[in-house]
């Protein structure tokens, strides 16, 4: 059974419009096979740039850090087959804007750039605030092509995430 993918993302601090400090962020995906859903995720983002005022930021994942629980399966999928995590360390999201919730976003795998809409919902609880969501990629639009006679891998990729802020000051 071979997953693929990927990513990220997208935690985002840069989705209030006031200071905050990330507390806790993940990143999972799921894909479909012939042999059922296969699951994973990526160890906690970083943020290279944030601008929560902005509603900019620059999120970072390390590719080599993608677990599915499946140590042979990980060690594929960060083969040149897949992510090429010597070649490619990270993956990254840059967020140019956020409308509503709705935020505009470029998706950087391998050297592969895409823009994305991507919608999110929020859950606030005292001085924390949850974003969460979800979006579909295609596996294929980042070069990461391979697939199996025996278990297929289907292109389309979905990504969740949910990143939980504490609101400073």
């Amino acid at each position: 059974m071979r997953i693929l993918f990927f990513l990220i993302i997208l935690s985002t601090s840069a989705l209030i419009a006031e200071p905050s400090e990330v507390i806790n962020s993940e990143v999972s995906f799921e894909v479909d096979t012939r042999f059922g859903k296969s699951k994973g995720n990526f160890s906690k983002p970083s943020f290279e740039e944030l601008d929560s005022a902005a509603g900019k930021a620059v999120i970072a994942i390390n590719t080599s850090t993608i677990n599915t629980g499946n140590g042979m399966r990980d060690k594929h999928l960060r083969s040149d087959d897949f992510f090429d995590t010597e070649k490619f360390p990270k993956a990254t999201l840059t967020i140019l804007s956020r409308n509503g919730n709705q935020l505009k976003s470029i998706l950087q795998i391998k050297d592969v750039k895409k823009e994305y809409s991507i919608n999110f919902q929020t859950k606030e609880e005292g001085d924390q605030i949850t974003y969460f969501g979800d979006f579909t990629i295609n596996r294929k639009d980042f070069k990461i092509d391979y697939d199996s006679l025996m278990n297929p891998i289907e292109n389309e990729v979905k990504i969740f995430f949910k990143v939980t802020m504490k609101k400073i000051g």
